[in-house]
């Protein structure tokens, strides 16, 4: 929460139970501030953990040829995905 809505928090709290509302809303709005992160978040995982994959296939062939087979060879702006039958080693 930045730094302005704290302090406005702080305040409305000082102002007692008449406030009790506008702080709810505050929370709730955060909440999905915070959901929303939590999603980009979990779409940059993913790719930091196909990256992961990609590398560990590479340098155990030697070379890049081995992953380039089995991925998109033009860039999407779709999250990488780890083909399902090359997972763990399958």
């Amino acid at each position: 929460m930045p730094i302005d809505k704290i302090k406005a928090y702080v305040e409305l709290a000082e102002k007692g139970d008449s406030t009790l509302q506008e702080r709810f809303d505050m929370i709730l709005e955060q909440k999905e501030i915070v959901l929303g992160q939590i999603d980009e978040l979990k779409n940059c995982l993913k790719e930091f953990e196909y990256k992961e994959w990609y590398y560990t296939e590479a340098i155990k062939a030697g070379t890049e040829k081995v992953v380039e087979n089995v991925t998109s060879c033009s860039p999407t702006l779709e999250v990488d995905t780890i083909p399902k039958n090359k997972k763990e080693g399958k």
